[in-house]
């Protein structure tokens, strides 16, 4: 990547820190992660060092299971002769312990897991190991950090994985799950992102960077954590899938078969089953008025973490697929148009009052453990989408937006202190059919001013963002940004409004420190005006 002068000199204001990127490999017991592999990979001046670099093996002290020990080729008798994590950790500390340097991890589960580890060996009788010893570096998460710098790896994601995050880089992982080839992919991926950021001018310097990746610290991590836990999913019983392995209900049911039908759904709610959304996807068409209640019915039964929001998942699939926007023949609607709204006002209260996913705990919806949003908090557009699109894709005109949505008494209107997410929602679709037929939004987000609901939903509040930056500024319009984060949930949209408030407000202090005149402090160590140092990425 070829840098010009002033981009190279912003790449040496971003790197001019060292970074200590951190890998560990490990397996699970009783709850517990135990080390069995540690990697430290140093970055010193935008370059990866082998100076310094640490990498150990040791005995975890529990059994390595079989699935853990495929992933990363450790077995107990590989491991059997080789010493306890109290041993190794002077050294680990010792390679951490580099002043003003910053901890580097791929999602945050490392240095959570390490932490553990030094809060167990404190524990042991006459241990001279002390959690407080490991040094409280500054955090930063490469998983997160191509959606922060606005790199098109992302490609929308919150999270990208190692393997994918080294695929869009082009950077070699011959030895994925080796602490040390993943610390060494990592530092050569940290590098090109920040290379990126000096290029696209996303962030003016690393401590703006830390900031807005919210990573926290090593002693307590606070970035991703659920990129490695997403395998863990828990298993479904091989009787629960046995079940799911009859002919899908893709035709007019008999009353048996959809009882049959409603007993695995019951069933897959309990268990957090992933396979209920394919099961509801291909009853829909056939089948969605008969079983909308009884599965909706459902959610009196979700009293655990992640129940509800497999049943949210379920019943997208099932409205989706039997109304207006299937993409295939229906022959059985779950919802009428005048039907959408009593039935979504009676079902969201319950859903809203029933426990959230919790990925933490191992009890989360399929949603949830990919990173995508929960359905949970998704539902709403489903259903608003019903109303909106009625009477089919491609029906929209003036006339029937106009008269349907946005006059007093109708839609917009009607909805906004009763339903404001649903109502700004509305108007967020009245958005992107205007922009489709080359129109104008003003007057829509206009309306959706004066009802108060410009900032409820997250993709309505984005455009706000953008189309009032240039008339009000950064600092008044980061506060409509704050507000518009009060409503925060899993849904990812709101990502794209944190990384709207990080690279504008770095945009901002950028411009702020250019408008300050140069003070030089000491004259002979100053460097002279339009002089900068050889830059190895010039183009020839």
């Amino acid at each position: 990547m070829s840098l010009s002068d002033a981009q190279y000199e912003l790449f040496e204001h971003l790197t001019e820190r060292p970074f200590l990127v951190l890998d560990l490999e490990y397996c699970r017991h009783e709850q517990t992660d135990r080390i069995v592999s540690a990697a430290i990979t140093p970055v010193v001046r935008g370059k990866r060092a082998t100076e310094g670099e640490v990498y150990v093996e040791m005995n975890p002290g529990v059994p390595i299971d079989a699935a853990t020990a495929a992933i990363h080729g450790f077995t107990d008798e590989k491991v059997k002769g080789k010493r306890r994590f109290p041993f190794y950790a002077p050294r680990l500390l010792a390679a951490l312990n580099v002043p003003d340097a910053i901890l580097v991890t791929h999602t945050s589960v490392d240095a959570r897991v390490l932490g553990e580890e030094l809060r167990r060996a404190e524990e042991a009788a006459g241990s001279a190991i002390k959690f407080g010893d490991l040094p409280d570096l500054p955090l930063l998460d490469t998983s997160t950090l191509p959606r922060l710098v606005q790199h098109p790896v992302a490609a929308g994601r919150s999270v990208v994985s190692l393997k994918a995050l080294c695929e869009g880089l082009n950077i070699p992982l011959t030895d994925h799950h080796n602490a040390r080839a993943d610390t060494r992919a990592t530092a050569d991926a940290l590098v090109k992102l920040l290379r990126h950021t000096a290029t696209a001018a996303t962030f003016g310097s690393i401590d703006a960077i830390l900031t807005a990746g919210r990573a926290g610290s090593a002693q307590a991590p606070a970035g991703a954590l659920y990129v490695r836990h997403s395998r863990r999913a828990p298993a479904l019983p091989a009787q629960h899938l046995q079940e799911h392995a009859v002919e899908p209900l893709t035709h007019a049911g008999s009353a048996e078969e959809r009882a049959g039908w409603m007993s695995r759904a019951r069933e897959c709610v309990r268990l957090r089953c992933d396979l209920l959304r394919e099961e509801a996807e291909l009853a829909a068409s056939n089948n969605g008025a008969e079983l909308l209640e009884p599965l909706s019915q459902l959610i009196d039964d979700a009293t655990e973490h992640g129940q509800a929001g497999v049943l949210a998942g379920a019943l997208r699939a099932l409205i989706r697929g039997s109304g207006p926007l299937a993409t295939q023949q229906v022959t059985s609607h779950a919802l009428e148009r005048g039907r959408v709204t009593f039935w979504w006002r009676a079902f969201r209260t319950k859903l809203h009052a029933a426990p959230r996913c919790s990925v933490s705990r191992g009890q989360a919806c399929p949603d949830c453990w990919d990173l995508v949003g929960c359905p949970r908090d998704l539902l709403y557009q489903t259903t608003t989408e019903e109303v909106v699109f009625s009477d089919g894709p491609g029906t929209l005109t003036a006339e029937v937006v106009r008269n349907r949505f946005l006059k007093t008494g109708k839609l917009v209107p009607d909805w906004s202190v009763p339903h404001p997410l649903e109502a700004s929602y509305v108007v967020e679709l009245i958005c992107r059919w205007a922009e489709a037929r080359g129109t104008g939004t003003a007057p829509y987000i206009d309306l959706a001013r004066s009802r108060g609901v410009e900032l409820r939903e997250p993709r309505l509040a984005l455009r706000v963002l953008n189309e009032e930056l240039p008339v009000r500024g950064f600092e008044r319009t980061a506060r409509l940004a704050e507000k518009a984060l009060e409503h925060r949930n899993t849904d990812p949209a709101y990502l794209e409004i944190e990384a709207w408030l990080a690279m504008n407000g770095a945009a901002a202090e950028a411009d702020r420190r250019a408008s300050v005149p140069r003070e030089i402090v000491r004259p002979r160590l100053a460097r002279p005006e339009g002089r900068v140092p050889v830059n190895p990425y010039k183009p020839f």
